[in-house]
């Protein structure tokens, strides 16, 4: 089997980059040659089966998949006299599967293809290590307020592998003696506390997050193995499904432990991304009321916490309200929404001619109901609402006002008890309040971060989520 000679760039989180010469390399015998060609037709149709079962059987796991399973990019395989080690990456540029023989020894493969960061021992070899070996990791953390940078935690990961053998011989459809599958992912668990202040209580939580160590491969596998028999790409679709779901299993595991210690984890962080989706939309400065329209229809709750049913655009006679809402208590919430851009109160201190005529719509709806009532309760299915109901106007930003215009909003809702006032923001802070004393604060850390709440008489040990 004739090879080139290449050379093998491996620098940083870069992938791998091969550099070819152009020179011819001496043939390997056939032996050599025979397992290098199993290994990488192995491989490569194993990635191919571990990329086409996600897109197809298990499509709905995809989440939870290996990210050089979903999209592999290059594979390369280094064999050896006493065995293969084989380096994943996700895909980047391109899909290709490389192999080679090593005339060193299956140690120095590990060594090199996972960049010093994983090392395989040999019996009785000595766990000292230099400052050379392994990776540098750091935390560190930036006060938002005053732009301080701090490093909390530097140190160095290195990963060793102890050699061992299997208790039998694994025979097909078996995948080869698996010494050691190591992912560049690493889960990282921050333990800390919300201080509440005054009238909240301290929360002490679990901050979860996975992190890329900075290395150019996802995954290194060491197979202390050269037994040609046991790679065979036939049984490659099979070992790749056994290991996707294997995969699944444990991320899913860990998710279920982290869920059992806070159930309304998940809720939370859903809330709060509708929540930074909603700022971000006001701080846009919309000019369409439509856009806000659009987005309350898509998350009533916002706007009303106890709805149970809800009317978008019903149509009180020639006059459309923009919501209808009835309420867990039976009543009935009536809805004008104006854009976020316009005025309350114009300089003279009056009521701006967009607040007049948002209130006028109010008046509208309620007098066309106290003349209709039994067919707005009858045909538009309004079952049991008053010729009164409670209304809602929202109306601007809280930048704009003043003191002296927020004296005169609770001067407008006293003259009117069943009529509210609000801004966009006091939507938002109303919300964002019943949310949180529902589910605790929606704060977030940024990133890929995941925040569980510890519950009161709860001991952290390292048996519990990890």
């Amino acid at each position: 089997m004739a090879i080139k000679r290449a050379f093998l760039n491996l620098d940083g989180e870069k992938p791998a980059e091969i550099l070819e010469t152009g020179e011819a390399f001496e043939a390997l015998d056939d032996g050599k040659a025979a397992l290098v060609r199993a290994v990488g037709q192995t491989v490569k149709a194993y990635l191919i089966a571990s990329e086409t079962l996600v897109q197809t059987r298990y499509s709905h796991l995809k989440e939870f998949a290996p990210t050089y399973l979903v999209s592999p990019g290059r594979a390369i395989a280094f064999c050896s006299a006493d065995g293969v080690v084989i380096r994943y990456e996700s895909r980047v540029n391109e899909f290709a599967v490389g192999g080679t023989w090593n005339d060193e020894n299956l140690a120095s493969s590990v060594k090199f293809l996972s960049q010093n960061v994983v090392r395989l021992l040999s019996p009785g070899q000595s766990r000292e290590r230099t400052d050379a070996d392994g990776v540098e990791l750091t935390l560190s953390s930036d006060n938002p307020v005053t732009g301080e940078h701090k490093t909390i935690v530097r140190t160095r990961l290195l990963i060793d592998v102890e050699p061992t053998t299997p208790e039998a011989a694994l025979s097909s459809p078996r995948k080869p003696f698996r010494l050691a599958s190591i992912r560049s992912e690493v889960s990282f668990f921050l333990q800390g506390e919300l201080i509440g202040g005054k009238t909240i209580r301290d929360q002490p939580f679990i901050s979860h997050s996975r992190m890329k160590i900075p290395v150019g491969w996802d995954c290194i596998e060491i197979y202390p193995t050269t037994d040609l028999k046991q790679w065979d790409p036939d049984y490659a679709e099979i070992w790749a499904e056994r290991d996707l779901l294997a995969s699944v299993a444990a991320l899913q595991h860990q998710e279920s432990q982290l869920s059992e210690l806070d159930p309304s984890a998940a809720a939370r962080r859903k809330f709060a991304a509708e929540m930074d989706e909603f700022k971000v939309i006001l701080d846009s400065n919309p000019e369409r009321e439509e856009e806000l329209h659009q987005f309350l229809k898509s998350k009533p709750h916002l706007l009303c916490p106890t709805k149970v049913a809800m009317w978008s655009k019903l149509s009180f006679g020639a006059r459309a309200s923009d919501f209808v809402f009835r309420e867990a208590t039976g009543e009935y919430l009536l809805v004008e929404i104006e854009r976020s851009t316009l005025p309350l109160f114009i300089k003279s201190g009056d009521q701006s001619a967009d607040l007049n005529h948002a209130c006028s719509q109010i008046t509208d709806w309620k007098r066309y109901i106290e003349d209709n009532l039994k067919t707005v309760q009858s045909e538009l299915g309004l079952v049991g609402i008053t010729a009164n109901p409670n209304s809602l106007v929202v109306i601007g930003r809280s930048s704009t006002l003043t003191e002296e215009n927020r004296r005169k909003l609770v001067a407008l809702q006293k003259e009117v008890p069943t009529r509210r006032i609000y801004t966009y923001d006091d939507v938002y802070d109303n919300a964002r309040a019943v949310l949180e004393n529902l589910l605790g604060p929606l704060v977030g850390v940024g990133g890929n971060a995941r925040t569980y709440y510890i519950p009161e008489g709860f001991v952290l040990t390292r048996e519990n989520p990890q």
